[in-house]
């Protein structure tokens, strides 16, 4: 399953490996597979994502 995270980034469920928290209400996605890539979400898609996780 895919997700679009903002505008440049649409990520696979299966390559997340960590979720954290970052100021102003957004958050930051990290793959396994590219250590130096930090994909911010937008605070208007978090509670999508949010919900398209726990599914």
């Amino acid at each position: 399953m895919f997700f679009r995270v903002n505008r440049q980034y649409i990520i696979n469920i299966s390559f997340i490996e960590k979720l954290t928290k970052f100021f102003n209400y957004k958050m930051i996605i990290k793959l396994y597979g590219f250590t130096d890539l930090q994909i911010i979400v937008s605070k208007e898609r978090i509670s999508q994502l949010k919900s398209w996780l726990d599914r």
